[in-house]
């Protein structure tokens, strides 16, 4: 599975996606600063900053789970 960052980053894109159709946003900022953290593995810095970012609005907003990672992403 190690090296496969193009396959995980696009299931957490598409889990993101159904989590977000289904108006739910329980842990969003966690899955956002994953793929903020695969994003920056794989040197796609930019969108490494981007889903960072939205990780940090979503715990401002009480979603703190991904706090940590996005930190460590950005």
């Amino acid at each position: 599975m190690l090296g496969q960052s193009a396959d995980g980053i696009a299931h957490l894109r598409e889990g993101i996606r159904l989590i977000e159709s289904s108006g739910s946003s329980l842990v969003l900022s966690l899955l956002f600063a994953w793929l903020a953290e695969g994003c920056a593995l794989a040197g796609q810095s930019e969108l490494s900053q981007t889903y960072g970012k939205r990780s940090l609005e979503l715990t401002r907003s009480g979603d703190k789970w991904g706090e940590v990672a996005a930190q460590r992403a950005l």
